[in-house]
């Protein structure tokens, strides 16, 4: 009888160090790659920092190559659109090459 309670511990005993290890295991595969996922993160953050405000800087630009005091605007109120579109474009190739 002492031999069986011994086995029937010993069973229990080797399930906990299997899970014991197993985590052990998983915990030290996680650890090390956070450092490396917050890094991706971050590096995700920051390119939809630059595209925003890129996309900011070309709608200023847009707006200001169209504002009521520029060549634009006149040629459309001229009905010249093709000629405005030409002016708009010359503006905003100028502003971007600045």
């Amino acid at each position: 009888m002492n031999n069986l309670i011994e086995i029937v511990k010993l069973k229990i005993n080797s399930r906990n160090k299997l899970l014991v290890l197993i985590f052990a295991f998983i915990t030290g595969i996680i650890i090390p790659t956070v450092p490396y996922f917050l890094n991706f993160l971050s590096e995700i953050n920051n390119k939809r920092e630059i595209e925003l405000k890129n996309k900011n800087l070309i709608i200023k630009l847009e707006n200001n190559c169209r504002s009521k005091n520029s060549k634009y605007k006149k040629l459309i109120d001229l009905g010249f659109e093709n000629f405005a579109l030409e002016e708009f474009n010359v503006c905003m190739r100028e502003s971007l090459g600045k």
